[in-house]
């Protein structure tokens, strides 16, 4: 059994973006990846993504806990502060991020793309997941492309070729707590449409 079979599939709405991967970028790509070498992009992008994820909890605990939401607050805006005097904040480089609906799996991903992508192409992935705002980045493989059925764009698929032991973790337990809840879901809306008949 391939290894792509082995995981559990989901539709999911992510924020997503990919990158080309030729030549020279593709062997450094692969080389800083095999040895846990984060990218300062890739860096940049996870702390953005635990900002968005600190102003949530912050915003929700508001309500029952103020003090406690003012110190995370305070606590995000030290480290901005960090970041600016250290030079490494970008504003140009700050996410907006295309979401759009995927098929997501440990193993692989398949989305729209607004080009063709020949099979074996390497990618540059860069996936948000929600509500979590998790930041996943992946080194990919295109192994299909096929015109979407309006024929105005291309729904490709690629397995993951390189990525974190956690971040695949958190992808299977993203989408096994999706699941979870969709069964819920499913639970409740026939007691509900009993009621309302």
């Amino acid at each position: 059994m391939s290894e792509r079979r082995r995981y559990y599939r989901t539709n999911d709405t992510v924020a997503l973006r990919y990158q080309v991967l030729e030549g020279s970028s593709l062997e450094q790509k692969l080389h800083r990846s095999m040895n846990g070498q984060a990218e300062p992009s890739d860096l940049r992008n996870a702390s953005q993504c635990i900002d968005a994820r600190l102003d949530a909890i912050a915003r929700n605990l508001s309500r029952d806990n103020p003090l406690l939401a003012e110190a995370l607050t305070l606590i995000n805006r030290k480290f901005a502060i960090l970041e600016l005097m250290s030079g490494e904040h970008k504003p140009e480089q700050a996410m907006h991020w295309p979401e759009q609906d995927v098929n997501i799996s440990g193993s692989g991903i398949a989305f729209s793309a607004d080009r063709e992508l020949t099979e074996e192409t390497h990618l540059k992935l860069e996936i948000i997941l929600y509500p979590e705002n998790r930041f996943v980045p992946v080194l990919g493989r295109v192994v299909g492309c096929r015109p979407n059925p309006d024929n105005v764009d291309y729904r490709v698929a690629v397995d993951f070729e390189s990525i974190s032991s956690d971040d695949r973790e958190h992808i299977i337990q993203h989408i096994l707590k999706k699941q979870m809840e969709e069964i819920r879901e499913h639970k409740v809306s026939p007691i509900k449409d009993a009621s309302a008949a």
